[in-house]
């Protein structure tokens, strides 16, 4: 399986949106793949970005409140994650701005 189909499959899997043998194909894994655990961070960070920038679709953003924001880590991830997407946006937004205003100064 190729690293972007596993990393869609696992973050199916932290939706809960994976039929049943798949799923259980995953919770084998986790616990025998050691490799999982950073598999599963990965996908964890990816479906946060994709929920923060409007990526999921509204069956994809229901299971993600229900099934995906159970725990306060992952809150806590979200908000984090929120966080420096918004000062990184800002920080950017500032820079070009800033550049903008020296041309037009400058000319």
């Amino acid at each position: 399986m190729k690293a972007d189909e596993e990393n869609e499959k696992l973050k199916q899997f932290l939706l809960g949106s994976l039929p049943e043998r798949d799923d259980e194909e995953i919770g084998v894994r986790i616990i025998s793949d050691r490799a999982m655990d950073e598999k599963m961070s990965f996908a964890e960070a990816e479906l946060i970005e994709d929920f923060l920038d409007n990526e999921l679709t509204a069956g994809e953003k229901e299971l993600f409140f229900v099934n995906f924001l159970t725990t306060p880590e992952r809150i806590g991830l979200l908000e984090e994650t929120a966080q420096i997407k918004n000062y990184a946006r800002n920080y950017f937004q500032a820079e070009t701005d800033g550049g903008q205003e020296e041309k037009k100064s400058g000319g």
